[in-house]
């Protein structure tokens, strides 16, 4: 790798500086001026979203339409909930295990009897 020595780099960075710079170019102000403008109107429009959504939110029929939609949410997701809470019954036949499942196939087995 070649490395260039401090005498060469400080004469190269002062021709550099003596170097003419270069022209701006002729519309410069009018650019700048127009970018700003379209940046004005982008956050004005952002704005009058946001105050739109606000303003919808102080309309009656909406925060009623809002609150009937949250309450039949919440209903139907209280009732399946409840539903998928209860305990099922599991039967032998599902498991597989018929021979229990009949009648006296248990007898091998001597069961205290409660009196």
């Amino acid at each position: 790798m070649k490395t260039m020595h401090n005498d060469t780099m400080r004469k190269t960075v002062k021709q550099l500086r003596e170097l003419p710079l270069p022209a701006c170019p002729a519309d410069l102000e009018a650019t700048v001026l127009r970018r700003i403008r379209l940046e004005n109107a982008e956050l004005e429009a952002k704005g009058s979203v946001l105050e739109g959504i606000l303003a919808l939110f102080q309309q009656p029929r909406f925060t009623a339409l809002l609150l009937l939609f949250t309450s039949v949410t919440a209903a139907t997701t209280t009732a399946v909930a409840a539903q998928l809470s209860q305990p099922t019954e599991v039967k032998a036949e599902t498991l597989g295990l018929d021979a229990i499942s009949q009648p006296g196939s248990l007898e091998c087995f001597h069961f205290p009897k409660h009196h």
